[in-house]
Order: C-alpha cells, then structure tokens, then sequence
C-alpha cells in the first residue's frame, strides 16, 4: 500500500510539473509575440482542455492568442459555493443570467466538453457524479446532471489517496437534459469503462437514466458505477446523504450551505401537488444546489474509510445493482413499493400526500413499461407490472383514495401541469371562451312553458307598446284585417322579436329558443288576444253609432 501511495504521489507530482511547464512555455511565446493574455476557464488551446488547480480557490488556465470568444472567456460558466467553476451545457438557457449560445458557440462549447472527457478518459478518472430532477427513479423525470474529476481516490485500487485532502478545482460539467446533445455527453460519461462514476445512492439515477421519461426512455446503460453509499450501507436500509453529513468533520465541509435548506426549495409540498420543485431556467441557489452534492461527495471520500480500506468491495456490489436494474425493475420496484405502503401508513399531511403521488407514479410508469416492452425484456417486464397490479391493488386504492380527498390528479402520460404565468394565461383564455359567445349564438335556451311564463310574456310585450305614440281609429274592416295579419307573425319576425324581461332585476334578459312548444303557446297566445280585440272593436263600433244618434 505505502508503495502504491508513493508511486502514483510521484505519478500526480510530474503530471503536474509538466503543466507547470507548459504553462510557463506558453506565457513565454505569448510575450515574445506581444499579445495579452487572457485567464479564463479553456484549455491551453482550441482543441485541446487543461484543467489545471490553482491558487486562490478558482481553477484558470491561459488560452491562446485567439480572438475574443465568450466560451473562452467564462460566460458560459457557474461557480460552487466554494468557487468551483462549473460549464454549462446547454442550447436553451438552464441558468438564469446566463447567455444562450449561438450556433459557432455551441460547437465551439461541444468540443471543449469532448476534449475535456477525453482526458478524463485518457487518465482512467474517477468522476463524481449527481443528477437532479422531478422524481428520481422509473417515476421520475432527470432535469440535469454534475460531474466532476476527483483526485481522492486511486483509479485503479479505489484507495483514498493523500494528495486528496483537498477540494479539487478542476472544472466540472453541468449537463442541461432537455437538450439532445447534452443526453449524449451524459450518455457518454456514464457509459464509458474508463470512467469509474462515483455516486451517492445510484439505484434512482440508474433506473431514471434507463427507464424515464415513460414515453421516451434515455435508454443509457451506465457501467463501471460506484455507489458509495453502499460502502457505509446495505441495498434494504440506505444511509441518507444528511445522516452521512454529521459524522464528517466540520472543517471538510465548511464554506457548503446546509443540505436540507440549500436551494430554498420544498421538494415535498411541491410533490403533494404534483408541481415542479426546479424551476427553469434555475437560480443562482438551485444551480449552487445541484452542484454542491459533489463536493459534499467528495468530503466522504477524504475523510471517510470504507471497509477492507478501498471501495472494491462496494463497486462489486454497485455491479450488482447497477446490472439488475439495467436488465429488468423488478427487484427495485418491488422494494420502493413496499417501502412506498409503509410510508403511507405512517406519514401524514404533505408527506402522505407527496407518497401517494409516488406510488401513483410508479404504478402508472410500470404500465408504460409493460406496454413498450420488447420481446427480450417482456417476460421480467411483464412479471413485476403483473405483481403490481394484483399484489399492490390495495396501496393503488389507498393511494387513490388520499389523492381524491386532496383533489390531486396524476395523468397517465405522467405529464405535469403548467405553473405560473402559464396557468393565468390558460385560465384567462378558457374563461374567454367560455364567456365570449359569438355572433348569432343563443347564450341559454329557455323553454316558456307553465301560465305563469305566458302571463309574463304577456306583460313584456304590453310594456314594449306603451310608449307607442297613438293613431287615429280605423274602420273595423281595416283593423280585422290589420288583426288578421299580426296573428300570424313568421318564424324570422319571432326569432328577431325583443326579449322579455324576467325576474326582479327587470335589466336581466333571458334569451327565447324558438322551440314547437313555444310556437304553439304563441299561437294560443295570439288567438286570445285576436278575440279580444274583436270584441273591443265591437263595443268601441256600438259607442260610436249611440253617440251618432
């Protein structure tokens, strides 16, 4: 041991003479030609990454006397909380401040991602790496991921290495999922053999790399995976990060935020109401969240001694994992649902509610699964969404049952709804369609059925001929005939006749639906008011001839 500590401390010490080397080589040509320097976070050149540490708690390099470029200059790029530069590779604004790069840049950034994981390749690094999302595991949705190279643990014998007591300042990397090619550097770090991944708790990162989103998986096969926490606990009874965080000394972990409180964000009173807990693009807070887990990652693998002194042993047993998950679920969702009806037992409020939504998720996401199934994986596939449904149709009614109180719906395509501004903006053109009724339309239809209705009709067209100015007296035959044709009014001189007033409130109309049994009411109507017209001119005709005498 003492000698493979001091071979690869020699190893670590001319790598970084022959950095200092170049470095200094490439200041000396620069001044012979005359031209400024820039200090940014690039390589040594265009097509070529050196991430060397430096002093002062920032990691810089010389780039070459190019012109001016933004990717070069470091405006693509975030800082830890502990100053760690981080790139950001993303085509559509993950960071809030952040430019999005044009078309040059974006090539120009993808080269300088695949040069850098060339080297990591080249020197057979261990690289630690976290995910964030909504959900972790087959129900979940991956939002983005964080590597970083570490030089704490011996690639090859997974020792703790001396030189490892410090906080490593190399840039890392953090991966935008919405865009394709960050997927594919994503998927090409945890693919690679000649990278050894070091995770905390990789059963859900795993799963959610190879199974999610339902309706279109990533499909990546992570290999050479070390699962760190299963060096310090079994696969049944998982040691959480915070639980891991208060047997590390004080000192290794200064300058981080609190685990619980970082981000400000309340990933459970968001999962109660089936919301998004990370907003996009993300905050200062949420970025400096997702990737301070390396760091803290790291502190475990300083300070911390595993068992057997290496993490051979917990490899071995990430292999395990890793590959069953890889082939089938089975064995995973059995376990989280189990966990899931415990849970659900004993929690209550939010955290009752946010199991619900879980196991809701899970359940729906099996499905999928089954459906998409190949002919290879149809038959383990199939077996667990088959136990699911017939071993866990109780959780499944419990889950449903807590969900229905709380008005809370999970769709079966697992998609989240709109938050924010999009809610206002779909509610207010929902109530627009809604209100907004167009021209010709009938806003209710009211059938005038009942005496009470046709009196009250009656009244609406007695007030409309009030303020009718008076006309001199026709002849009887005049005004039968005049009777005559009124009493049949058409259809077009019903429909466009005013409305009637209902109600108290005299200003609220009521439209009239042209129905047969209002028809047949009007004709009623107007036969009575014709007979009573008859017998008016009558007796007005008799008042006349006695007054003539």
């Amino acid at each position: 041991q003492v000698v493979c500590c001091l071979c690869h401390l020699i190893a670590s010490l001319a790598w970084h003479l022959q950095a200092a080397m170049s470095k200094k080589a490439s200041r000396t040509s620069t001044k012979r030609k005359g031209s400024k320097q820039r200090n940014g976070f690039g390589g040594a050149s265009a097509a070529q990454v050196q991430a060397t540490p430096a002093q002062g708690g920032s990691a810089s390099c010389d780039s070459p006397p190019l012109a001016a470029s933004r990717v070069r200059d470091g405006a693509f790029c975030v800082r830890s909380s502990l100053g760690v530069p981080f790139l950001v590779v993303s085509d559509r604004g993950l960071v809030s401040g952040l430019p999005t790069p044009s078309p040059e840049e974006w090539k120009e950034l993808l080269a300088l991602c695949s040069d850098l994981t060339k080297q990591w390749e080249s020197r057979g690094a261990v690289v630690l790496s976290d995910f964030e999302g909504e959900f972790m595991g087959i129900e979940g949705e991956l939002v983005s991921a964080s590597f970083q190279r570490s030089l704490s643990l011996d690639p090859q014998g997974l020792r703790p290495l001396p030189a490892g007591s410090a906080v490593s300042r190399d840039m890392g990397l953090l991966v935008d999922f919405r865009c394709e090619a960050g997927v594919a550097l994503a998927k090409r770090i945890m693919e690679s053999d000649f990278l050894c991944k070091a995770i905390w708790g990789a059963d859900g990162d795993v799963s959610s790399l190879r199974y999610t989103p339902v309706t279109r998986p990533l499909g990546v096969q992570s290999a050479n995976v070390l699962d760190v926490q299963l060096a310090y606990s079994d696969v049944g009874k998982r040691l959480s990060m915070a639980n891991m965080l208060k047997r590390l000394p004080p000192k290794s972990v200064a300058g981080l935020p609190d685990k619980v409180a970082a981000g400000g964000m309340d990933f459970t009173a968001a999962q109660a109401r089936h919301r998004r807990a990370l907003e996009l693009p993300m905050a200062a807070a949420v970025v400096q969240y997702a990737v301070d887990d390396l760091h803290r990652l790291e502190a475990v693998l300083r300070t911390q001694k595993p068992a057997g002194g290496n993490y051979l042993q917990a490899r071995s047993r990430s292999s395990a994992v890793v590959s069953a998950i890889l082939k089938s679920p089975a064995g995973l969702s059995n376990e989280k649902l189990r966990a899931y009806g415990e849970k659900l037992k004993k929690s209550t409020g939010n955290q009752r509610l946010a199991i619900a939504v879980r196991t809701k998720r899970h359940l729906l996401a099996l499905r999928h699964l089954l459906a998409a199934a190949g002919s290879d994986e149809a038959t383990t596939v199939g077996i667990i969404a088959l136990a699911a449904g017939a071993q866990y149709a109780n959780l499944e009614d419990d889950a449903d049952r807590v969900l229905a109180e709380a008005s809370v719906s999970v769709p079966t395509d697992l998609a989240f709804p709109l938050d924010g501004k999009a809610v206002e903006n779909e509610g207010e053109k929902q109530e627009k369609a809604d209100s907004g009724s167009g021209p010709g339309e009938v806003g209710v239809a009211v059938s005038l059925g009942g005496r009470r209705d046709s009196k009250r009709l009656r009244r609406g067209l007695k007030k409309r001929t009030e303020n009718v100015p008076p006309v001199e007296p026709e002849s009887p035959q005049g005004a039968k005939r005049k009777m005559e044709g009124a009493s049949q009014p058409t259809e077009v001189q019903a429909a466009e006749e005013p409305l009637p007033m209902k109600g108290k409130n005299k200003r609220q109309k009521i439209a009239v639906a042209p129905t047969e049994e209002n028809r047949q009411e009007r004709e009623q109507e107007q036969k009575q008011e014709t007979s009573e017209a008859k017998v008016a001119s009558g007796k007005k005709q008799k008042k006349k001839r006695g007054g003539a005498a």
